[in-house]
């Protein structure tokens, strides 16, 4: 008995000695790396973005079959296309392509945006109800952009009408 009773003290005592140990704050270890011996390049600035090209005030419906019917409304007054498309004199590094586009054109689906850079499909962006202004990176060099507005699921002539305004390209790296 007297053995046991000695046995629990001295796991009492070990046990309190580890959490003795558990509440002291482990010391840091602080390492000091040695000075570079290269010097470290740092990253160029962006280029300052530039309006390459403005299309403002004139609103454009491109798409289906609504877009003439809801041109002629006085108040509306925009063209129709089949889509919004426009060649630069050259090539450009362009950066991205900001435009206002609203689907208040029929009560049908909403429409999305396409947007292709040289015929190559660069963003399919949607278009809200009531109109918002659409920022889309482009980041690429090229000539010709067009904007064609779709049905969400690829029906054609089912509420692909999208009206598009102020139009604007930005790049970078022009003079």
């Amino acid at each position: 008995m007297a053995a046991t009773i000695l046995l629990l003290f001295v796991a009492f005592v070990a046990a309190a000695a580890m959490v003795g140990r558990l509440d002291q704050p482990r010391p840091a270890v602080v390492t000091q790396n040695a000075p570079p011996t290269h010097k470290i390049k740092t990253a160029a600035r962006p280029a300052a973005e530039r309006t390459v090209l403005e299309d403002l005030g004139k609103p454009y419906c491109i798409g289906g079959t609504l877009c003439p019917d809801y041109c002629e409304q006085q108040a509306k007054r925009c063209e129709v296309k089949a889509s919004y498309s426009v060649t630069l004199d050259a090539p450009a590094r362009i950066s991205r392509i900001e435009l206002h586009a609203e689907d208040e054109v029929g009560l049908t689906r909403a429409a999305e945006l396409v947007v292709k850079l040289d015929g190559r499909q660069l963003a399919i962006v949607p278009v809200r109800w009531s109109g918002s202004t659409l920022n889309v990176p482009v980041n690429r060099r090229g000539q010709s952009i067009t904007i064609e507005s779709r049905d969400p699921r690829g029906l054609r002539f089912a509420g692909e009408e999208a009206v598009i305004s102020d139009v604007r390209i930005f790049g970078v790296g022009l003079k």
